[in-house]
């Protein structure tokens, strides 16, 4: 029984009730649409593997917390034709944002990110079960 997968189930439930909206009220449209995330919770790290197809590196937003990552982009280009007659400009745009909870705590300043060809992929090292996360204090 994964419990993301349930969550992606009641959550499409939703979206057809509501005629394709999400929770958050966007329609996904070409102009915003959830990418495809696969997290993978591994020994020692969790691995998050995200399909950002017609980004550029620079169009994205990452951010690491300790029990959740909010991946954020947006995108606008535009192309103008200007010929002997006419004028044409054209423009496109698409923005999303995701949260995603992690199922273990992470360590955010050891995330390492890399995005090649669309593919957006996030390592961060697990925080070590048992570890003290305090440090102590000598009393003077």
């Amino acid at each position: 029984m994964d419990p993301f997968k349930e969550l992606e189930e009641v959550s499409r439930r939703m979206q057809n009730m509501f005629g394709g909206t999400s929770l958050g009220g966007y329609r996904e449209t070409e102009d915003y649409q959830r990418p495809n995330v696969d997290v993978m919770n591994k020994e020692k790290e969790i691995t998050i593997i995200a399909e950002l197809p017609g980004m550029e590196k620079e169009d994205i937003d990452l951010k690491v917390e300790p029990n959740h990552v909010e991946v954020t982009a947006e995108t606008s280009r535009g192309k103008e034709t200007e010929q002997e007659g006419y004028y044409y400009k054209e423009r496109s745009s698409k923005s999303f944002k995701r949260v995603l909870p992690l199922p273990e705590e992470v360590k955010p300043d050891t995330a390492k990110a890399t995005y090649k060809n669309g593919v957006l992929e996030v390592t961060i090292q697990k925080v070590t079960p048992g570890k003290e996360k305090g440090r102590r204090v000598p009393i003077n």
